[in-house]
C-alpha cells in the first residue's frame, strides 16, 4: 500500500502533530509494515512522555512471538502507570505465545486475569465453549454493564478461532436467533464479534441493517465487524443506512474501509448532507486515507468556524496537506491551532444538533461536556466511549 511508504518518516517524527496524525491512521489501517510493531514499542520505551500512544496505535495490529523481545523489554522499562495499553497489546499475542512467556508478562494481570488465561490455554473445545457460555449467563444476568465479563468472553472467542473451532453453521443458527428478539443480548453482540474474527463475508447483508439500532454495545461491534471486511460490498450494503436519523457509525465504517470505492462514496455523501457532525467522519476519512481526490472537500470543510471537536480537524489538515506534500496559504495556521491546547476548549455535543455555519458567522458549537465519540481527556488518543467511557 503507497499509504504505507507514505505513512513511515511520521511515525515517529519530532512534529508532534504529524505523529498524531500518522499514529490516527495507523490505528485503523487494515494491514501495516511488518516492521512497525517492534520499531514503535522500542519508541515508547524511548519515549515515556509519548509511550501511551505509541502502544494505543497498536491496538488493532496483528502481533506474534517476533514482537516477544521488545514486549518483555518494555515491562521491564516502562513506567508502571504506562503498563495498561501495553498489558491490552500483549492480549493480542496468541495465548500459547502469551502464557509460555508467563515470568514477564503475568506481572502485567492480576492473578484471577491470569489463572483465566492459563485455564483457557489448557481448556477443551468442549471446556471453551462452557467457559464461554457461563461468562455471557454472567453478562446477561448483570443489573450492570460489566466490560470485564465482556472482555473475557471475547478473549475466549479469539481463542475459539485461534483453535479452528467455530461451527459456522451453529454461528448462522446463533445469528438468526438473535435477529428474530427484540433486542441483541450478550450471546448476540459476541456472534458478531466473532463473525467480525472469521471475516465471514456471508453476513454483510444481515449486519448492515443493524447499524439501524438504538443499541450502543451492539453498534460498536456491528461497525467493528463491518469495517474489518474491507469490502467494497459492505459499502454498498451500508449506504442506504446513511439516511437513519444518526447515521454515525454508517459515516464511521465508510471512512474506515479504505478503497477507491469507499472515497468515491464518501464524496458524494459530503455534498449531499448538511449535518456538520457526519461531515467531520468523511473529512476525517478522506484525509486518513490520504486521499488526494477529497482536496476539495477537505478545503471546503476547513472554512467552516463552528466545526465539531469530535477530532482534531486542524490537525488532520495540516497532516493530510504535509503528507501528501500539498501547499495550502492555511497551513502554518493549522499547525498552530492543531498545537494549541487552548483549541480543545471547544467541546462538541453529538447530542446536540449542529447547523451549518460559514466562515462569514461567528456562531459556535460549545459545551462543556464529553461527547462518547470525542477524544479520551486521558490523552490515549481513542475515543472517549472505547476508552474511560466504557
Amino acid at each position: 500500500m503507497d499509504i504505507l511508504n507514505r505513512l513511515d518518516p511520521y511515525l515517529t517524527t519530532e512534529d508532534k502533530n504529524l505523529r498524531n496524525f500518522a499514529l490516527h491512521i495507523l490505528e485503523n489501517l487494515p494491514s501495516i509494515k511488518p516492521e512497525w510493531p517492534d520499531r514503535l514499542i522500542r519508541a515508547a520505551i524511548d519515549d515515556p512522555g509519548f509511550s501511551a500512544r505509541y502502544l494505543v496505535a497498536l491496538a488493532n495490529s496483528p502481533v506474534d512471538s517476533a514482537e516477544v523481545p521488545a514486549f518483555k523489554e518494555a515491562v521491564s522499562k516502562l513506567q508502571k502507570t504506562k503498563l495498561f495499553p501495553l498489558r491490552n497489546l500483549v492480549k493480542n499475542l496468541p495465548l500459547a505465545v502469551l502464557v509460555e512467556n508467563s515470568k514477564e508478562f503475568s506481572s502485567l494481570f492480576t492473578k484471577e486475569e491470569w489463572a483465566f488465561l492459563v485455564k483457557l490455554s489448557e481448556a477443551s473445545k468442549q471446556k471453551t465453549d462452557e467457559m464461554l457460555m457461563e461468562t455471557l449467563e454472567k453478562l446477561d444476568a448483570s443489573p450492570e454493564y460489566r466490560p470485564d465479563l465482556f472482555d473475557r468472553a471475547k478473549t475466549i472467542s479469539r481463542r475459539q478461532v485461534e483453535q479452528d473451532w467455530i461451527d459456522r453453521d451453529i454461528l448462522r443458527q446463533s445469528f438468526d436467533l438473535q435477529m428474530q428478539a427484540p433486542y441483541f443480548d450478550f450471546t448476540g453482540i459476541i456472534t458478531v464479534y466473532r463473525i467480525k474474527l472469521l471475516k465471514d463475508e456471508s453476513f454483510i447483508a444481515d449486519l448492515a441493517p443493524l447499524l439501524a439500532r438504538d443499541e450502543d454495545i451492539l453498534l460498536e461491534e456491528v461497525a467493528d465487524a463491518l469495517v474489518a471486511f474491507q469490502s467494497d460490498e459492505v459499502i454498498r450494503a451500508i449506504e442506504p443506512f446513511t439516511r437513519i436519523e444518526y447515521p454515525i457509525f454508517t459515516y464511521d465504517v465508510m471512512a474506515q474501509t479504505f478503497s477507491p470505492f469507499a472515497i468515491e462514496t464518501m464524496k458524494k455523501h459530503y455534498w449531499s448532507i448538511d449535518d456538520l457532525e457526519m461531515k467531520s467522519v468523511i473529512i476525517k476519512g478522506l484525509t486518513e486515507q490520504l486521499a488526494s481526490e477529497g482536496r476539495e472537500e477537505i478545503e471546503h470543510f476547513m472554512t467552516f468556524v463552528a466545526k465539531p471537536r469530535i477530532y482534531d480537524t486542524e490537525e488532520q489538515a495540516y497532516g493530510y496537506f504535509t503528507v501528501l506534500g500539498l501547499d495550502h496559504p492555511e497551513l502554518g495556521e493549522w499547525k498552530r491551532m492543531a498545537s494549541d491546547p487552548r483549541n480543545m476548549d471547544i467541546q462538541f455535543n453529538p447530542l446536540q444538533p449542529t447547523q451549518l455555519t460559514s466562515s462569514s458567522s461567528k456562531a459556535q458549537a460549545v459545551s462543556d461536556k464529553i461527547g462518547r465519540n470525542d477524544p479520551c481527556p486521558c490523552g490515549s488518543g481513542k475515543k472517549y466511549k472505547k476508552c474511560c467511557g466504557k
